[in-house]
């Protein structure tokens, strides 16, 4: 019993330091890549993802990678094909963390042009995506897919709750970066930029 609370309280820990993480990145954009490897590495990823799917009518989101590399499917049209993503949409258009056989049963795999294509030659054997912000936040979607290769073990239900734990800081915090521009802030509270985090002023609204 003491080991499994002594587990948890690690785990607790890992979760508060990511999250400080998360926020600390809105005012340092170039620590999203390190963010990203944290969160991969904590997770057991064997590649990783962030970036904004080609979703009809959105705008790019620079593409953040974790050991991801596209060699071996170099020139696959299916390469950019969404298809995990718009899956993910289709059952909740919201943010959500979903397990790839979730989304494509492994009887389909194993005929699908897209798993076989794409997924197959990555040597890709198990995936997390989750759905960070969709096409209606300000038409800036992202979104983060995890994968392990080869032998390592599939994910599972444990660890799409631990990606939902980030889940509405990763939100907050990209939604910080990505929507609109700053507002000027009141003439007494200039003083503000001094402080080493962050500060919000809010208004009757």
């Amino acid at each position: 019993m003491g080991k499994r609370r002594q587990t948890h309280r690690m785990s607790d820990a890992n979760v508060s330091a990511i999250i400080d993480e998360i926020y600390g990145a809105i005012l340092a954009p170039e620590a999203w890549q390190r963010l990203v490897d944290r969160i991969a590495k904590w997770l057991s990823a064997d590649m990783g993802l962030l970036t904004s799917p080609p979703l009809a009518g959105c705008e790019a989101v620079p593409l953040i990678s974790y050991k991801f590399d596209m060699t071996p499917v170099s020139g696959e049209p299916l390469l950019v094909y969404p298809e995990f993503t718009l899956r993910a949409l289709a059952r909740a258009n919201r943010p959500e963390s979903y397990l790839f056989d979730d989304l494509m049963p492994p009887d389909e795999q194993a005929t699908s042009p897209y798993w076989q294509r794409v997924i197959v030659p990555l040597g890709i054997t198990a995936g997390i995506i989750t759905v960070i912000r969709t096409a209606d936040d300000n038409r800036r979607p992202v979104v983060l897919s995890l994968f392990r290769r080869g032998d390592s073990a599939p994910f599972d239900a444990a660890d799409i709750e631990k990606m939902r734990a980030l889940l509405p800081h990763l939100r907050r915090a990209l939604g910080a970066m990505l929507d609109g521009e700053p507002q000027a802030v009141p003439e007494q509270a200039a003083g503000g930029h001094a402080l080493r985090g962050a500060v919000f002023y809010l208004d009757r609204d």
